[in-house]
């Protein structure tokens, strides 16, 4: 496929998206991940020879049978996306970019599982246009990779830029499973009635450049953000009947869900990072893909 094809999509923003990831310490791992009794060449052969059956076979395994999916959906089925290179620790891989960042947890978990939690990855994810020159591809993503390397204990991974930088443990807990769902969720509840999704991505501009204005030490962001916040509140309908209260009360427990979820993450600075990350994640997910916005 071509990189316009792979970024071709009906929903969500036209990107490529580009992994380069390599085995944490390996070194470390041929020196000391033996007993000193039981290190041998033969071993140390075979250990070599694994690891490159996992890059050069398991991969494509792991491409053809995708497992985790942002949209919360749990079908395996085949990433839209090819390997560049693989070699025996490392490798280089470009798709349609949600596909990629689900290809690099599925890569986790698969390599945990393969070692047993011996051994660890840490990688970088950049998004690009189609036409983006892969040179520059290269080297970008090679930096962002390096973010991930210099985290202490590596095990990580860098989406976008240097602010997306989190442990795989970080990243899947407290930036997918809870940020992002709680974002999906909302505007989940709320598309059953008004599908106006162009909408929905506006107000979460509005929430992201609050959001950074308290990382700037704003002292009446927090006070906008409460302000924002309420404004989202649902109206109490004037002349209720079964089916409107009824309703009413379901919109306002989702809203007053959200709205704390919210207000307690704004509190912390890295709950606010995270919290970025996941507007970001959302909002590439559900923009039309010939948009010209940015983030």
């Amino acid at each position: 496929n071509t990189f316009e094809e792979l970024a071709e999509r009906e929903e969500g923003i036209r990107r490529i998206g580009v992994l380069r990831a390599d085995i944490d310490n390996l070194g470390q791992a041929f020196v000391a991940g033996f007993d000193e009794d039981y290190m041998s060449l033969p071993r140390a052969a075979a250990f070599s020879r694994s690891l490159s059956l996992f890059f050069k076979y398991r991969i494509n395994h792991i491409l053809q049978n995708g497992k985790y999916h942002l949209n919360g959906s749990t079908q395996i089925q085949p990433r839209k996306a090819v390997v560049v290179y693989t070699g025996g620790d490392d490798l280089f891989v470009v798709g349609a970019w949600d596909d990629i960042i689900g290809f690099a947890v599925d890569l986790h978990d698969e390599l945990k599982s393969y070692t047993q939690d011996t051994l660890h990855i840490s990688g970088g994810i950049g998004l690009y246009p189609p036409k983006y020159p892969i040179s520059s591809i290269a080297r970008e993503t090679g930096a962002l990779e390096e973010y991930s390397k210099s985290v202490p204990g590596k095990n990580a991974l860098t989406l976008f830029d240097a602010s997306g930088c989190y442990t795989w443990d970080i990243l899947l807990s407290r930036v997918l499973d809870e940020k992002l769902r709680a974002l999906d969720a909302f505007f989940t509840h709320f598309d059953t009635e008004d599908s106006d999704t162009k909408r929905g991505n506006s107000m979460l501009y509005k929430l992201m450049n609050l959001i950074r204005e308290t990382d700037q030490k704003d002292r009446m962001s927090i006070p906008r953000i409460a302000y924002f916040l309420a404004r989202l509140r649902p109206n109490e309908p004037k002349s209720p009947n079964t089916k409107k209260l009824e309703k009413y009360k379901k919109d306002l427990s989702s809203y007053q869900s959200f709205a704390d979820r919210i207000y307690t993450w704004i509190q912390s600075a890295e709950d606010r990072r995270q919290l970025l990350t996941a507007i970001q994640l959302y909002v590439y997910k559900n923009r039309s893909s010939d948009s010209k916005e940015g983030m």
